[in-house]
């Protein structure tokens, strides 16, 4: 199911980073989570260049951090945009895991 060269259209779980800033206090505190992408743009050896986050309409530019890509040939990646699209509407963080592992058995049940 996980692959290591992306083609375009293929899923990735991208290892997404967020730093916050508590006001007053000016401690920061990081987080880190997993979020299913569609591959917009590979580079010539297979490297993931762009990406949009399913549930953003915006496609990310920066280099992610870690990938991992499931192959569009292995996952029925347009019944999980489907469905994650519709879970994102009743809960905002439905595209947030917390590991890879999490990633791996949501992805289960769209093998093909």
């Amino acid at each position: 199911m996980i692959s290591t060269i992306a083609k375009r259209g293929d899923l990735a779980a991208v290892k997404i980073e967020t730093v916050a800033l508590r006001v007053g206090t000016y401690a920061t505190s990081r987080h880190a989570y997993y979020a299913l992408a569609l591959i917009t743009s590979v580079t010539r050896d297979g490297r993931v260049k762009r990406y949009r986050v399913i549930g953003d309409n915006s496609e990310s530019k920066d280099t992610p951090i870690e990938v991992l890509i499931a192959s569009k040939t292995k996952i029925n990646v347009t019944k999980v945009v489907s469905d994650l699209e519709a879970q994102i509407k009743d809960r905002w963080d439905a595209n947030r895991f917390a590991t890879a592992d999490a990633v791996r058995e949501y992805l289960k049940p769209y093998v093909i």
